[in-house]
């Protein structure tokens, strides 16, 4: 797992998707690989926390969100397939 967390460092590790992910208990902006598997437990940086967690993707709702974690977006989300 990556140690440095901020969102450059994120950016330059390759986490470059933007996606909002919502649960029945959590709600997550994240940064993700661009090829993540979302039905699978993997890696992301949790850009309102700060900090690098594992996400369990079967309990999760996934849609993409970009321009909400690293900058000026359109307010508009557009679920996953």
């Amino acid at each position: 797992m990556p140690k440095i967390c901020t969102v450059a460092a994120a950016l330059a590790d390759g986490y470059t998707r933007e996606v909002f992910a919502t649960s029945d208990d959590y709600d997550h902006f994240l940064l993700v690989k661009p090829d993540v598997e979302f039905d699978s437990r993997f890696l992301a940086y949790d850009t309102d926390q700060h900090e690098w967690i594992k996400i369990n993707g079967w309990l999760y709702s996934f849609e993409e969100a970009p321009g909400s974690c690293i900058g000026p977006h359109d307010g508009i989300m557009r679920k996953i397939a």
